[in-house]
């Protein structure tokens, strides 16, 4: 009998991100691994003003409903709280309750914040109860909050990760961090990364003698690292590297990227292509020759493995589980945090030996295909859960066992 695992997730499907795409792959691979699958999320987005506001059209992700839809996943919506993001959990919880009362399910999965309240529920109900732990930014999210905030954090998600039957971590990187800051049993977390669509992987590369174009894709936050960028290559005009382009792919306030392109000499070297669907992103890797993508904190990496399967060199930051996508110094060139001298030095090595540095792009290719794939994931997260769910009935049958011989 197929298992039933419910997914909840705190944003619209819509929302730009990388934890948006990993769990819609999460729930299409679940499915196609042999489980059914139901996706309850929040239809919020990520601004929190009072009073909370309904997501765009564009980020309710009707194509991504549509694409769940179609493989016979269930996607139900349920509304945000108007003034707090905390109490979406009570939406979550009763959608799951009406599910439970109506089907046997054997997981439900969570994100985030969303599943506060979800865990004597499912406790109740003999249901196993697991996260998905994604926020590479974990440490400096709860080293920061204070007061109130800090007593909604140990409340919505750390207790949360504590009692959870199993944790899915994104990377080693993940693995530890959780453990450690969170104070988890390291045996109930395991890593399962994620995977990259081999759509990616399936434009021709060609040597050029000259590396002219360069590509950044992601938010357009200081923590996502184009700001630093945008630095570096400041300096790199400065010692007299002027022959590039780089085309910025994202989402945010493209005033201030502008605003720091010109600060730093670089105005007339930048593109601005808005946010691209995948087809167009594709696109737009298969034409660049290098990456640039130094994120402050990743529990992944899953802009950096997308540019690699794309056959692309990928300069980015030392950080998080970049390491474990990026083979420093064989796939691309890992720099200290922040550290944009390096990073200029990084690009300079990259544009001064393009033999060497397009080499880097077809290693990357062949260690993402290799090593990161969404159908292993699915099955391993399946697999997982089948062997949690036997551990707890011999746990359960050696209870029986001893209740009957001391009876």
């Amino acid at each position: 009998m197929k298992s039933c695992i419910i997914i909840t997730f705190p944003h619209a499907l819509g929302v730009p991100g990388g934890g948006t795409h990993d769990c819609l792959q999460t729930a299409l691979h679940l499915q196609v691994a042999g489980a059914d699958v139901i996706v309850v999320a929040v239809a919020s987005h990520t601004i929190s003003r009072y009073p909370r506001s309904e997501p765009p059209p564009e980020q309710r992700g009707n194509a991504a409903i549509s694409e769940l839809e179609a493989k016979g996943i269930e996607v139900i919506y349920v509304k945000q709280n108007r003034f707090h993001y905390l109490l979406d959990g009570l939406a979550v919880r009763r959608a799951v309750a009406e599910i439970i009362r109506s089907r046997k399910v054997d997981a439900v999965f969570g994100w985030h914040q969303e599943v506060a309240f979800l865990s004597p529920l499912l406790r109740a109900n003999g249901i196993l109860f697991g996260m998905i732990a994604t926020n590479g930014n974990y440490a400096a999210w709860y080293d920061a909050a204070r007061g109130v905030r800090k007593v909604i954090q140990n409340f919505a998600v750390v207790r949360q990760l504590q009692s959870a039957d199993i944790v899915f971590a994104r990377s080693n990187f993940m693995k530890n961090l959780i453990s450690e800051l969170f104070s988890l049993d390291v045996h109930r977390i395991h890593v399962v990364y994620c995977g990259i669509e081999p759509i990616f992987g399936h434009m021709e590369r060609v040597f050029s003698t000259e590396l002219t174009r360069f590509l950044f894709f992601g938010w357009f936050i200081p923590e996502k690292g184009l700001f630093d960028v945008l630095e570096a290559l400041g300096k790199v005009t400065a010692r007299g590297h002027v022959n590039w382009t780089l085309r910025i792919a994202g989402w945010g306030d493209e005033k201030k990227v502008r605003q720091v392109a010109g600060e730093h000499g670089v105005a007339d070297h930048i593109v601005m292509l808005g946010k691209l669907d995948r087809p167009e992103l594709i696109n737009e890797l298969g034409e660049a020759q290098l990456a640039i993508l130094p994120s402050y904190a990743e529990s992944f990496g899953l802009a950096v493995a997308e540019a690699q399967l794309a056959g692309l060199p990928v300069i980015a930051y030392e950080v998080g589980g970049v390491p474990e996508v990026v083979e420093k110094g064989v796939t691309g060139w890992l720099t200290p945090m922040a550290d944009k001298n390096l990073l200029a030095d990084a690009i300079i090595a990259a544009v001064s030996q393009p033999k060497e540095t397009y080499e880097m792009g077809l290693a990357g290719r062949g260690r993402v295909s290799k090593c990161f794939n969404w159908q292993h994931t699915g099955e391993l997260m399946l697999d997982c859960l089948q062997k949690v769910k036997m551990n707890d009935n011999d746990r359960v049958g050696c209870r029986g066992a001893v209740m009957r011989a001391n009876a």
